[in-house]
């Protein structure tokens, strides 16, 4: 479930709230949406592991660009570490740990593609005492195998950000190291309504804005940029402990010229995912 828009980033980058740092620092410490697969891991309680199943289908259908997934997702007791694994013949590995030596988390993820190009991306998530603001620092490689070991290097980019936030610890502005950011590390502005259940968004050439549900989860994202409006909303059932066991995920577009044109549908994703708690 690689991101490939714009939107997807925002996905990621978006935060309801941002933890302020606590003694005993977890994965779960940042926000779900702070995190590359947050929303598929978010939880209640103590879980030890999921098993995630999802189905993508893609319209108008055309028979081959449907697409399955599954994962299986671990967590240590203390939820000091997390682990993912794809279930595919690609390798593809995805981790949190905590390093509780400098107050930080660190993202990692490891993914082959049909070209055997390997990917590393490693994001450090730095909390200062207070919580926020806190630095956010990539370095991401791209490698392909050829001849020498270890690969030849084909690709860097690294890149930090500082993420600044209000008296309720919500983010305001991610402020890249660059002057005015790329689209691969773009300066974001969020603006929230007075009760934190909505907020509006500014990234590179897109605008937006998403609302959450009573749960905090995220219940639609409007965006709108490069001559396209587009729509994702968000469906849940729960298991008793309130966490979700199936998401429905609906995408709808327009173009952004025509506010009263109608949606149509481009995509509906299906995930389902089993909970085993300690």
């Amino acid at each position: 479930m690689k991101p490939t828009t714009l939107a997807s980033v925002l996905m990621l980058a978006l935060s309801a709230s941002v933890a302020s740092a606590a003694p005993a620092l977890t994965v779960t410490s940042l926000h779900p949406t702070l995190t590359h697969y947050g929303d598929l891991i978010a939880h209640q309680g103590q879980v030890q592991s999921m098993l995630i199943r999802s189905v993508l289908v893609r319209y108008p259908r055309d028979g081959n660009s449907d697409s399955a997934e599954s994962m299986t997702v671990t967590f240590n007791k203390d939820k000091t570490k997390m682990t993912m694994d794809f279930h595919q013949s690609q390798r593809h590995e995805y981790s949190m740990t905590v390093n509780s030596s400098n107050n930080s988390i660190v993202e990692k993820e490891v993914y082959v593609d049909h070209l055997q190009a390997t990917t590393t991306t490693i994001k450090t998530f730095r909390f200062t005492s207070a919580g926020c603001p806190f630095a956010e620092i990539i370095d991401e490689t791209i490698a392909r195998k050829e001849g020498a070991p270890g690969g030849d290097t084909i690709y860097k980019r690294p890149d930090d950000a500082q993420i600044l936030c209000d008296s309720k610890q919500y983010p305001v502005r991610r402020i890249p190291s660059t002057a005015s950011g790329d689209q691969l590390s773009p300066e974001i502005t969020w603006v929230w309504s007075a009760d934190h259940t909505s907020v509006k968004f500014t990234a590179w050439e897109t605008t937006g804005k998403m609302f959450y549900n009573a749960k905090g989860l995220v219940a639609t994202v409007l965006t709108s940029g490069q001559g396209q409006e587009t729509q994702q909303k968000y469906t849940y059932t729960y298991d008793s402990k309130g966490n979700w066991t199936k998401r429905v995920k609906t995408v709808s577009s327009r173009p952004d010229f025509n506010a009263n044109g109608k949606w149509s549908v481009t995509e509906i994703e299906t995930v389902n995912r089993e909970l085993k708690y300690w």
